[in-house]
């Protein structure tokens, strides 16, 4: 980690006490009537973050400072969001089950599906530009293999000010692919969004 990253684990160990202070906790269980998990409340901010309105209703805001943690005052939203965020923490983690129950909620089966137009070339090396070509919803590596169903929305998915694809594929130019995963963050993008 570099200077300005920060670390804030959901529990201590070694016993598992949340890590919240005794004032956000007493603020949790009094706004809801309700003692929810520390990883319910995880799940809810992270919902928040990940949302799409949130993210554009704050984008100046988010370009300097901490993000400020909005709770609704509706106990069964917040039940909603704090499943939603969950579900996107597993992805994000890449835990195989959340993987395998996520990708089978995609719109479309082709989403992440990696191609080649030359058999032989079955372990390509990343290009040193991979390119999208919008019409055909493709992302191409190199020359030759390319994943189908790569939308706009997908490949110019941003975090922290970077194109998470473009990010990752030019980090691992020159390279030979790992399919699965760059296909993982393919599918883990089209269900974020």
């Amino acid at each position: 980690m570099e200077g300005g990253d920060y670390v804030n684990p959901l529990y201590h160990n070694p016993n598992y006490t949340e890590n919240f202070t005794p004032e956000f906790r007493s603020f949790i269980d009094k706004h809801y009537s309700h003692h929810f998990e520390p990883l319910e409340v995880l799940g809810y901010i992270y919902a928040l973050l990940y949302s799409p309105n949130y993210r554009k209703r704050y984008e100046d805001f988010l370009k300097i400072d901490y993000p400020k943690i909005l709770f609704t005052n509706n106990k069964d939203l917040f039940r909603a969001l704090s499943l939603l965020g969950i579900e996107l923490i597993g992805l994000h983690v890449l835990n195989q089950e959340s993987l395998n129950y996520g990708f089978n909620k995609l719109k479309d089966a082709t989403i992440g599906e990696s191609c080649y137009k030359e058999e032989h070339d079955r372990n390509p090396i990343i290009s040193k530009k991979p390119s999208h070509n919008e019409p055909e919803q493709r992302l191409y590596i190199n020359h030759s293999a390319y994943f189908r169903g790569v939308s706009e929305e997908i490949y110019n998915y941003m975090i922290g000010g970077y194109s998470v694809l473009d990010k990752y594929l030019k980090s691992h130019k020159n390279e030979p692919c790992n399919f699965d995963h760059v296909s993982n963050i393919i599918k883990v993008i089209a269900r974020t969004i």
